[in-house]
């Protein structure tokens, strides 16, 4: 039958009010006889002075019955509801469907079907970035391999060595964004549950940038490390915080070279830990904040920079960040070309 949902609606709109008719019938003429005693021919006539009172009483009889009979159906909407919250979200599983044999019940179990399809062909996709990052991985390591042995010859010139180290280079950088979109393709892909241990994030930023001196040296930088004086105890994954340090370093490097200076503290707001990575460089503008942490995204400012950046370091620190439950943002202060980075991680 079509059109079954809008019959059971009828149906209950129509129980609701003859049973408002039944309560009120029972109930319009002994209200007075009962409560007054007056006999049945004066009740009638006190009952028609005050008939709008009964037909207000009738119309609240009527809705709170019809809310009583439509209350599951309401449930199978908030129930649906949530389902399609669940989906703009990310989350296609576990996702409660409808047995009703109704227009409702087909629309829960499409959009469960929908859900299901868009699942497969994401899967399908992430299956195949992360098999196209470790396929990558083994010819690469063979080049490497070939170049190292290329090296080892006395008899190149000096032009060849050049280009063998042209060569190197290039595939060091290939290597390192292989290795980026590998280690992105599982974080954001792969379910799994990581390893945990609470540590101090001051002792892990310092020795984080111990690891930088010499990158920090050979580009000029000079380093802050302010509020290390607390440790900051918080329960993470170790080595993702190193990652998280290191992208966010990275990036500061990669576009503070205004003044050549990274500003980094540690300190607490409301109810959270916050890390601040500041650099002076070319301010964020705000077309390219909305995108700033998505995946390949690469801004104006990168094109302004010679970077072998594929736009995968902010994305990586954003799932870092999520995976922990904490949040991470940028923030412009245009007085002195500083850009700040900021994780926000939540506190016991």
């Amino acid at each position: 039958m079509k059109h079954r949902l809008q019959w059971k609606m009828i149906g209950i709109m129509f129980v609701s009010m003859l049973a408002a008719v039944v309560v009120m019938g029972l109930c319009e003429v002994s209200i007075f006889q009962g409560i007054f005693h007056m006999s049945a021919e004066k009740a009638e006539i006190e009952f028609a002075k005050y008939s709008y009172l009964f037909n207000l009483l009738f119309a609240i009889v009527a809705v709170f019955i019809f809310f009583l009979l439509s209350r599951k159906t309401i449930k199978r909407i908030e129930r649906m509801n949530k389902n399609v919250s669940k989906i703009a979200s990310g989350q296609m599983k576990e996702l409660e469907g409808d047995c009703h044999k109704d227009e409702l019940g087909d629309l829960s179990n499409n959009i469960n079907t929908m859900a299901l399809h868009i699942a497969q062909s994401i899967q399908k996709e992430q299956d195949m970035v992360c098999n196209l990052a470790h396929d990558l991985r083994t010819p690469i390591t063979s080049i490497s391999g070939y170049i190292e042995l290329l090296e080892k010859e006395k008899e190149l010139s000096e032009e060849g060595k050049h280009y063998i180290d042209i060569l190197r280079r290039k595939t060091e950088d290939l290597a390192s964004q292989v290795n980026a979109l590998l280690e992105y393709s599982i974080l954001e892909f792969k379910e799994r549950d990581y390893e945990l241990e609470e540590i101090s994030l001051s002792s892990l930023l310092e020795q984080v940038l111990i690891d930088f001196i010499p990158v920090l040296e050979q580009e000029g930088f000079t380093y802050i490390l302010e509020g290390n004086t607390k440790s900051y105890l918080f329960v993470c994954n170790q080595m993702l915080f190193v990652r998280l340090f290191e992208n966010l370093i990275s990036n500061s490097i990669r576009y503070g070279k205004q003044e050549k200076k990274i500003e980094i503290k540690i300190h607490e707001i409301t109810n959270c830990i916050a890390i601040d990575f500041s650099n002076y460089g070319e301010l964020v503008s705000p077309e390219e904040e909305a995108h700033l942490f998505d995946a390949f995204y690469q801004g104006k400012s990168a094109k302004n920079y010679k970077t072998e950046s594929k736009g995968l370091g902010l994305a990586i620190a954003k799932k870092i960040t999520a995976i922990h439950h904490g949040h991470i943002k940028v923030k412009n202060n245009q007085d002195v070309n500083k850009v700040t980075f900021t994780v926000e991680l939540p506190m016991k």
